[in-house]
C-alpha cells in the first residue's frame, strides 16, 4: 500500500520492528538496504498496463483491492516513456474509504521511475499532497511479477532506514494458481535476500470481491499535468526530460518523506 508516514515515525517504526535483525541499516549489519539500490534493466514499453498488488512491506498500513495502472503518455525519447501511474484501493479503517494516488513520471531502461505524485492528505478533507518519489524496479518478467522498492528515509551512510517493498502480478491474486504463487514467493525471497528480507517479512494484500468498487476521481493537478504532457507529446525533444515538471529517471527522491497515511493498523484477516 502507498500511504505516507512522517520520517520520524518511519524511522522509529523501522528500528522497533519485531525481529529487526533483517534489513537493519545504520546500526550495523551486512544486509543493509541501500538508499539507491541496483535495479534491473527494463524495456519501458513492457511495463505499462494493469498490475495487482500481491505482497507488500509498508509497516502499519491497512488497504485492500490495490489496482495499479500504468498508461504511456509520451514515447518521443528512445528508452524513456513518460506515463501516468494511478493506484486505487479501499481503506477499511477508520471507515471504508476509496483512495487514489496519481503520479506522472518517466521510466527509463535503467528500471528507475522518477515521478511527481499527488497523495492522500493525512488531514481529513485536506487537498492532495504533492511529492516526488523514485520507484526502483528490482525485478520484473513483465508477465507474472514485478518487484518495486522506494526509500523513504536515507541515512548519511547511503543506506535506507525506511524502505518499502511491493510485489505485483498481472493476474488478480484471487485467480492465481499455486505454481504461479510458488514462483512469486521464491523469486521475491531470492531478490530481497541481499537485504535480509524474504516473503515472510511481507504481507499479503487483501483482495475481497464483495467490497464496493473503488473508482475515485483523479486530483485536478495530476490531471492537468497529464493533459499538458499529452498536448506537447508531438513536439517534445529529449531536452524536455531535463526541464519538465516530471523528474529524470536517474535522480533520487528529494527529501526525507514517506507516504502520508492513517494510524498504524493491521490488515483484516
Amino acid at each position: 500500500m502507498y500511504i505516507l508516514l512522517t520520517s520520524v515515525l518511519l524511522s522509529v517504526a523501522w528500528i522497533m520492528l519485531p525481529g529487526s535483525i533483517y534489513g537493519q541499516t545504520s546500526n550495523g549489519n551486512s544486509c543493509a538496504v541501500p538508499s539507491i539500490p541496483r535495479t534491473q534493466a527494463v524495456d519501458p514499453a513492457q511495463m505499462s498496463g494493469v498490475w495487482y498488488e500481491y505482497l507488500v512491506y509498508t509497516p502499519g498500513i491497512v488497504g485492500d483491492n490495490v489496482y495499479n495502472v500504468l498508461i504511456p503518455l509520451n514515447t518521443q525519447t528512445p528508452g524513456i516513456i513518460t506515463y501516468n501511474r494511478t493506484l486505487s484501493f479501499l481503506l477499511r479503517t477508520p471507515a471504508p474509504q476509496c483512495v487514489v494516488i496519481c503520479l506522472v513520471g518517466n521510466i527509463g531502461t535503467d528500471g528507475k521511475e522518477a515521478t511527481t505524485g499527488w497523495f492522500l492528505n493525512p488531514t481529513p478533507g485536506g487537498p492532495p499532497v504533492k511529492s516526488d518519489v523514485v520507484y526502483n524496479t528490482l525485478f520484473t518478467d513483465y508477465h507474472s511479477l514485478q518487484i518495486k522498492m522506494i526509500c523513504n528515509q536515507a541515512s548519511a551512510a547511503g543506506t535506507c532506514d525506511a524502505p518499502y517493498f511491493w510485489a505485483y502480478t498481472r493476474v488478480k491474486p484471487t485467480l492465481l494458481d499455486q505454481s504461479t504463487k510458488n514462483y512469486i514467493d521464491d523469486t521475491v525471497s531470492n531478490v530481497l535476500a541481499p537485504f535480509c528480507f524474504s516473503t515472510r517479512n511481507l504481507t499479503f494484500t487483501g483482495w475481497d470481491d464483495s467490497l464496493p468498487s473503488c473508482r475515485p476521481t483523479l486530483p485536478a493537478d495530476c490531471s492537468a499535468l497529464m493533459q499538458s504532457v499529452k498536448q506537447t507529446s508531438n513536439s517534445m525533444s529529449s531536452n524536455m526530460y531535463s526541464s519538465s515538471p516530471v523528474m529524470q529517471p536517474s535522480v533520487t527522491m528529494r527529501g526525507n518523506f514517506g507516504f502520508f497515511g492513517f494510524p498504524p493498523g493491521r490488515r483484516p484477516a
